[in-house]
């Protein structure tokens, strides 16, 4: 909740990178004819939103920023309660919230001084958040000026401006109505309906057969019209189930009639007409679409169910069902709540405190960013940092402006990598799982084992870092410029160590798909890992306090190596049980235990450092320890899946049955820990005897049958899990 907010910041500091974000709306305002001081007309405010774009509604979702319109004028101007639109919704971050989008009408009471004359100049401000599907922009304002003639009232009979119909629209069908070009006091006129369905859609009659939903057009006239009876056009027949029904189809009228109670200058009436569509194969869930008719070719966007918001993330779309889902490794308890009402949060500790307070994540992630100098990769970089800052002494530029700029080098490299896990998103949840990548991923993890051991002559096996003419270069080069190539540089060469934490938070900022998001994570990690090298180049000579390397530094790689190893191993397991099943666990088995062992008994470094000793000793006795926990084996589920078809599918749904969908895949690491670690519990198990359990193997992720379970689900990555709920009522035709 609080982290679009303390995203703000960010946001303002990267603005001058964004200058498109004042035409995310455009405000305009007109007064109707004849208004007159001292009496109180109705100003509209239209707001156009950019496509791709939505403001929060008014009253918004805590703690998002409401959108709010204030009119101000001469003295004396007085402006009551702006009436709001009904907003659409949106789904951000798993949760539901109030929007606006397209082109949308606020109407706000307005009455000039008693003692105006001629003409009055107004001003419209509009205060507002713009959000798109990756990323809130910060609180904006728009104004609008807007000049009011003045003039007595307009004769009984004036003809009414023209009026444009406004439209909705839904997938199935297109929703206009419009107005009478003439409106008198008293006398009925018809407002016509039209409801324009597309080739192979239906919806069911006004009179409809048993059991179907009638499709209903209701009209509200604000009090200033009487609102008679809809007049529905005769309905023709469609055969469904064997049974002949009455529906309509095609381009459909409806004429309600209306009558002005008084002399209305600018006619306020919104439409809604509640309906069911069906074509040959299912018939959806019952919806609604709102329009309103008004003049000066106002035209406005549906506030219903028949589709999802514009910019927002697609969703799954099942005829028959609504559709929830789950797209993280979640424990039992968490399941449990989202069997039951489709809703669920993350419990994991780093990432789990991201979702819900980035206020007290970021410390955190700050705090690991300084951690990570002391592993052993990064260590020996801090002598060489210094003597760097000590080459430049002379450059006139002072230690802690170089260092400044040094950090600021290692945080855009890192920074880079966060920006780039937002924007892709899907790429990040989904390709960070794919075996070629995994493969990569251990592959580079043995490559920087091997920097920590060390061959005979106490040289390294292998040793990662940049070419000598690059860092040459870098150290050669004085003032800013080379401090931050050189910050760039020490940011790969302290890879090693922290790879495996860069790894876990990318993965978790691709899932957010928040490019905002990756920056303030990335950048407060990089923050964190340079800090140290600030502090060096102000106090002179601290790097003689340093803690020297000896023969106990040489067990700590030993011990990073172990774990680099195993971390290699655990990358591909999963690669490995797609080759046999089972194979990636007992190799992972055999390398804990081996690993435990070397630590334990045969690696020799650090002997002579009693304390250290005991330290790897018991690391080692961990090892072994974790092996023997690793070899047990996974509960069983308590889950009874059966394989996913559209048969089985069609079925439940014609039952009226719930269904729960498992997408998995033989690579997907976090299915698995779904499987053995919540599919397992017997509370999870008797939950679902209540779903239609089935499960859809998606380990070919790019083939044709996952490519269309993706389109049809709204799937970006594994896991996910679908929870089906059928429509009530046709579940109980």
């Amino acid at each position: 909740m609080i982290l679009k907010r303390l995203l703000f910041a960010v946001c303002l500091a990267l603005a001058a990178m964004s200058p498109a974000w004042a035409q995310v709306l455009k405000v305009s305002a007109s007064a109707p004819p004849g208004v007159r001081p001292g009496k109180a007309f109705d100003l509209t405010v239209r707001l156009a939103i950019q496509a791709g774009y939505h403001v929060q509604a008014n009253p918004a979702k805590e703690p998002y920023i409401p959108t709010t319109v204030t009119v101000t004028g001469p003295a004396g101007t007085k402006s009551g309660r702006p009436a709001y639109p009904t907003p659409v919704t949106a789904e951000l971050a798993g949760e539901q919230i109030p929007v606006y989008e397209g082109a949308v009408e606020v109407r706000v009471p307005v009455t000039l001084p008693s003692s105006a004359k001629g003409a009055v100049q107004l001003k419209v401000t509009v205060g507002y958040q713009a959000c798109n599907d990756k990323a809130c922009l910060p609180p904006a304002s728009a104004t609008a000026s807007v000049t009011v003639p003045l003039g007595g009232r307009p004769r009984q009979g004036t003809t009414a401006r023209r009026a444009a119909p406004t439209t909705a629209a839904s997938p199935q069908m297109t929703l206009t109505a419009t107005l009478p070009t003439v409106l008198k006091p008293g006398t009925a006129r018809d407002l016509v309906v039209k409801i324009a369905l597309k080739e192979g859609w239906h919806i069911q009659s006004n009179e409809p057969a048993p059991d179907y939903i009638p499709t209903e057009v209701k009209v509200d006239g604000g009090g200033d019209f009487r609102v008679g009876r809809p007049a529905f056009p005769p309905s023709t027949t469609a055969s469904v189930a064997g049974q002949e029904i009455p529906v309509f189809d095609g381009v459909v009228e409806v004429r309600v009639p209306v009558t002005p109670l008084r002399q209305v200058d600018d006619p306020r009436i919104e439409v809604e007409v509640r309906y069911q569509a069906c074509n040959e194969t299912a018939c959806l869930p019952p919806a609604s679409l709102r329009v309103r008719a008004a003049p000066a070719g106002t035209q406005t966007g549906a506030a219903g169910t028949a589709g999802p918001p514009q910019g927002v993330r697609r969703e799954a779309r099942i005829p028959g069902f609504s559709v929830s889902k789950l797209e993280q490794f979640v424990p039992p308890e968490q399941f449990l709540r989202f069997l039951e009402s489709g809703q669920a949060g993350s419990d994991s500790a780093l990432t789990g405190l991201l979702g819900r307070s980035l206020f007290l994540a970021l410390p955190l992630i700050f705090l690991l960013g300084l951690a990570l100098n002391l592993t052993p990769c990064v260590y020996p970089i801090i002598p060489i940092t210094i003597s760097y800052f000590g080459s430049q002494s002379e450059s006139g530029t002072k230690p802690v402006v170089l260092a400044l700029f040094y950090v600021l080098g290692m945080a855009l490299m890192y920074s880079v990598l966060g920006v780039i896990a937002g924007i892709t998103g899907g790429l990040f949840g989904s390709q960070l799982q794919n075996p070629w990548v995994l493969t990569g991923f251990a592959l580079v993890m043995f490559a920087l084992a091997l920097s920590q051991f060390d061959r005979k002559n106490g040289m390294p096996i292998w040793e990662f870092q940049l070419p000598a003419a690059l860092r040459n270069r870098a150290r050669s080069r004085s003032g800013i410029a080379g401090a931050m190539l050189m910050g760039l540089m020490v940011g790969v060469v302290a890879a090693p160590c922290i790879g495996p934490a860069v790894v876990a938070l990318l993965q978790w900022v691709g899932t957010q798909k928040n490019p905002l998001l990756g920056f303030a994570v990335f950048f407060t990690l990089a923050l964190g890992l340079g800090l140290p090298y600030v502090a060096l180049a102000i106090l002179s000579g601290s790097v003689q306090r340093l803690p020297r390397s000896g023969e106990w530094m040489i067990g700590v790689k030993h011990i990073f190596g172990v774990i680099m190893i195993w971390m290699g191993f655990y990358y591909l397991q999963t690669v490995l049980d797609g080759w046999q099943p089972g194979l990636g666990k007992w190799v992972l088995v055999a390398v804990t235990a081996l690993g435990g062992l070397y630590l334990l008994v045969l690696d020799k470094a650090g002997a002579r450092a009693a304390r250290f000793l005991v330290f790897k000793r018991l690391v080692g006795a961990g090892g072994i320890a974790l092996a023997v926990w690793l070899a047990q084996p996974p509960p069983r589920e308590a889950i009874q899946w059966q394989p996913y078809s559209d048969q089985a599918l069609a079925q439940a749904r014609a039952e009226g049955r719930k269904v729960l969908v498992d997408f998995t895949a033989a690579w997907c690491a976090q299915c698995k820990e779904l499987e053995h670690k919540t599919f397992s519990d017997p509370r999870v198990g008797a939950a679902a005897r209540e779903f239609v359990a089935l499960r859809a193997d998606m380990t070919d992720f790019s083939g044709h049958q996952a490519q269309e379970w993706k389109r049809q689900y709204g799937i970006y990555g594994l896991p996910t899990v679908a929870r089906l709920i059928p429509d009530q009522t046709l579940a109980a035709r």
